[in-house]
């Protein structure tokens, strides 16, 4: 009897959670219609077009979007001025070391590298190695790559190279 009872209610917290995931999108996609309406008019977005409700919606994602910024926080450590703690392995050709990063900071890392390349410049500031599935993963790999004695020639422009 108790479980049916829980199954009871947990039905209905589930179907209220859906029918405000419904009312949330409804009122997400009059807000987008109303941007769209004003963008075809030619002017700009005019936020007193926007009600209580509505605007009670954009604080709510508003809000969201903090907590994800958060929770990435909690989940991904800054580690350095420069990278957040991740699933990714990079090499900092300038500091001289391996880092497993998050895809944020791999993302940086090759642009900056990319770059280097565009203006042809001979070091590089870093090279984006490998992804892998998890943290414990990439710590795996980066101990193996700092115990190991090898040549960095991901920091060097093969490009500029002069025979």
């Amino acid at each position: 009897m108790v479980g049916l009872l829980f199954g009871v209610v947990a039905n209905a917290q589930v179907q209220a959670l859906s029918e405000a995931e419904k009312k949330e999108e409804e009122e997400a996609f009059k807000i987008k219609k109303i941007m769209e309406v004003d963008t075809v008019k030619g002017s700009q977005f005019d936020p007193s077009l926007i009600n209580q409700a509505e605007r009670s919606l954009i604080d709510n994602q508003i809000k969201k979007l903090q907590n994800d910024e958060i929770d990435r926080n909690i989940s991904e450590p800054r580690i350095s001025n420069e990278y957040f703690q991740g699933q990714y392995l990079i090499y900092d050709c300038r500091q001289r070391h391996y880092v497993c990063v998050n895809s944020a900071s791999f993302d940086k890392c090759r642009g900056r590298r990319d770059e280097a390349l565009d203006e042809r410049r001979f070091l590089l500031p870093c090279a984006p190695l490998l992804e892998f599935k998890s943290q414990k993963e990439c710590f795996q790999e980066h101990y193996k790559q700092v115990h190991q004695l090898g040549n960095r020639k991901f920091c060097v422009n093969r490009s500029t190279y002069r025979l």
